[in-house]
C-alpha cells in the first residue's frame, strides 16, 4: 500500500521463486555403468573443491543430494571436499572431511585425552563426514584405494588451507548401512 495509514496495510504475500534443480552438473558427468578391476580404470584423481562457488562444488552438492543416504551436509566450520575423478570415465565419486567432534567420550578414551588435552589438541583431528561411490560403479578395492589417497592428500590440503597438519581422522558408520570398504 503507498501512502495513507501504514498501520493498516495488508502482508504482501512472497513471490514464489524458481527452483532450478543443483543436481543436473553431477548427472552430466557420472558414468552409467562401471565394472572393471581398479587398475583398467586408468589414473585416478581427487580434484579439490576450492569455492562453494565453482563448478566442482555444485558437482559435489549434486552428487550427496542425488547418493548418499545422509544428503548434503550443512556446511560449517573447516572442512574439504574432493571429487573423485577418473580420466577414462569422468566422475566416479565424493569424499570430504572437516573438524573433528568436539567431544567424544571413546575416542578420548582411546587416545588418553583428558578435558584440558582435547581442548589443546583437538584441532589435528578431523573426520570424513561424507563418502560416495556412485552407486553404478562396481569396482573392487575402490573404495579402500580412494580413501588412501585421500588421507594422503588431506595433510597437506588441511595444512594449506588452516595451518594445521592434522595427525587423527574419525568417521562414524551407521550400524544399519550396508556400505563396506
Amino acid at each position: 500500500r503507498i501512502g495513507g495509514d501504514h498501520d493498516h496495510a495488508r502482508p504482501v504475500a512472497p513471490v514464489p521463486v524458481a527452483f532450478k534443480s543443483r543436481l543436473t552438473p553431477a548427472l552430466e558427468t557420472t558414468p552409467s555403468e562401471v565394472a572393471c578391476e581398479l587398475k583398467e580404470l586408468g589414473d585416478l584423481e581427487l580434484v579439490l573443491v576450492t569455492s562453494r562457488y565453482a563448478r566442482s562444488a555444485k558437482l559435489w552438492r549434486g552428487l550427496m543430494a542425488k547418493y548418499h543416504y545422509l544428503g548434503e551436509p550443512k556446511a560449517c566450520g573447516a572442512q574439504l571436499r574432493y571429487l573423485l575423478r577418473c580420466e577414462r570415465f569422468g566422475i566416479l565419486g565424493a569424499l570430504s572431511f572437516r573438524s573433528g567432534s568436539l567431544a567424544l567420550k571413546a575416542r578420548e578414551e582411546w587416545i588418553g585425552w583428558s578435558a584440558k588435552a582435547r581442548r589443546a589438541n583437538l584441532a589435528l583431528v578431523v573426520q570424513n563426514d561424507r563418502f560416495l561411490i556412485v552407486p553404478s560403479v562396481k569396482v573392487p578395492n575402490l573404495a579402500s584405494h580412494v580413501l588412501g589417497k585421500g588421507l594422503a592428500r588431506l595433510v597437506l590440503d588441511w595444512q594449506d588451507r588452516y595451518g594445521v597438519r592434522p595427525v587423527l581422522a574419525e568417521t562414524f558408520i551407521d550400524p544399519d548401512y550396508a556400505g563396506t570398504c
